[in-house]
């Protein structure tokens, strides 16, 4: 039994679409045919698996990609997160409420999401993974994240490794948030924030064009299947011809190539095959739109009208438009009905532009600002600078003291007048030193004073101008 997709109803009948999609696919591919067999009505091929539901676009996404000939497919899924679980050291509990656990089986990786940090961060540092008594060893590392898109450009120096990108690459646009270098090439792979890819970088102080990233169709070389790279291959023993793709063949066989994407007479995934790379996104205009119409979508209710009643409907909506004539128009009408102008219209808004007073007055109270920070400013320094002052009359007044406090000393007191050898014999010469010093700061600070003196009047000044305008603009 089949169903409606729309109204969710089981459907009786397959209907005209049935053999409308059918002729549409046997024109399209000439050697299709339907999977159900006439006589028995039961498919022919084995059902495939429904595509598992997406992961949260706002978690961290950590993706495991096996070593040494891990095939995950020989593996239940439920063994691999347990095996995930042991090596993160993450408890069964945290761990099965913070983390989701995908095993692709066509690519042979495996795809960790999570919104916890600090459990995204003890997923990143496996290494390894245990499922039953073997160890086989993992590489781990993050996916993007949404709002980031992927740029390629061209034409780099022979030998650029990865690390000197951040210092070769440099955007005016959106801002670069990771660049690699793609394998021994002189391209790199460019990650902007955004939803844009910039038309051109700079790469060594030079525009250099920078186009839209397409991820190649993934070929393994080892096995020849389709869906994963040759350092992820789960049968690395394999015995498979790298032209022609023919299993254990001889030593001198009849080889030619044939790649197994488009078919043609060449070798798989070569610059000459068209269906190397996946096709480009579409626009953004065009994302938008389908998610607002997919948005909308959801929204409607679920009872739609069927396809008959759409169809019924829209013939009903065309015999009327048929049948009705036009409507009549002319002068006479057009005079008798003129159109209506209201006599008063709304009142516009009261922001004026800004004039030369008014930008005047806006930069004085700039002005003004700055003053009052320079004041507090230099009155943090004057403090500064009385306590120092303060600290060095003390220190005179010590030294002064020092000398009639130490007397000749006597056998008998000797260790009580002894002078302390940390404190220097003063002189003369020293204590003018002092006073001098004292002075200047004295002086210094006299005229840091009257500067902000004079200041505070031309701040003044401003202020009486600045009302005196503002009085006139009120008075006009």
């Amino acid at each position: 039994m089949e169903y409606d997709e729309l109204s969710g109803r089981t459907i009786q009948q397959p209907g005209p679409w049935k053999e409308i999609l059918n002729a549409r696919r046997r024109a399209k591919h000439p050697d299709y045919t339907s999977v159900v067999a006439p006589s028995q009505g039961k498919p022919t091929s084995p059902p495939r698996a429904s595509p598992a539901p997406r992961l949260p676009e706002s978690d961290y996404k950590i993706i495991y990609r096996p070593r040494h000939g891990l095939r995950l497919t020989s593996w239940s899924d439920r063994q691999i997160a347990a095996g995930l679980q042991a090596v993160s050291g993450i408890p069964e509990g945290i761990f099965n409420h913070q983390v989701i656990i995908q095993v692709q089986a066509i690519q042979n990786l495996v795809v960790a999401s999570t919104p916890n940090e600090d459990c995204a961060e003890a997923l990143h540092h496996v290494t390894t993974l245990q499922l039953g008594a073997v160890t086989y060893k993992v590489l781990s590392y993050f996916k993007h994240f949404p709002g980031t898109v992927k740029g390629v450009i061209h034409g780099l120096d022979p030998g650029t490794t990865t690390e000197q990108l951040p210092y070769i690459l440099a955007s005016t646009g959106p801002r670069i948030v990771q660049a690699r270098m793609l394998g021994q090439s002189s391209s790199a792979v460019v990650t902007f924030e955004g939803p844009h890819v910039p038309f051109h970088i700079r790469a060594h102080g030079l525009f250099t064009r920078c186009r839209p990233y397409r991820r190649s169709v993934q070929c393994c070389m080892l096995c020849g299947d389709i869906g994963h790279r040759r350092d992820v291959c789960p049968t690395p023993e394999a015995t498979v011809c790298a032209q022609c793709h023919e299993r254990d063949p001889a030593r001198e066989h009849a080889c030619a190539p044939k790649c197994k994407l488009c078919g043609l007479e060449h070798l798989t995934a070569s610059k000459e095959c068209r269906k190397k790379l996946r096709p480009p996104p579409p626009p953004l205009h065009v994302r938008e739109r389908l998610a607002r119409s997919a948005v909308t979508y959801q929204r409607q209710p679920q009872q739609q009208p069927s396809a008959q009643q759409l169809h019924h409907q829209n013939v009903q909506e065309n015999a009327q438009r048929q049948h009705q004539p036009p409507p009549h128009v002319s002068w006479s009408s057009i005079a008798a009905n003129p159109v209506r102008v209201p006599e008063e219209f709304p009142p516009l808004p009261e922001q004026q532009p800004p004039t030369a007073d008014n930008l005047r007055m806006q930069q004085l109270e700039k002005e003004n600002e700055q003053l009052r920070k320079q004041l507090e400013l230099q009155a943090a320094r004057t403090e500064k600078l009385e306590q120092r002052i303060e600290e060095l009359l003390n220190h005179l007044d010590t030294i002064k003291k020092v000398p009639a406090q130490h007397v000749a000393p006597t056998a008998t007191t000797l260790e009580v007048t002894q002078r302390p050898p940390s404190v220097p014999t003063p002189t003369q010469m020293d204590i003018s030193r002092l006073e001098t010093l004292i002075s200047d700061l004295g002086s210094k600070i006299e005229r840091r004073i009257a500067a902000i003196e004079r200041r505070k009047g031309s701040r003044r000044g401003s202020e009486a101008e600045k009302s005196q305008k503002t009085r006139g603009l009120f008075h006009q």
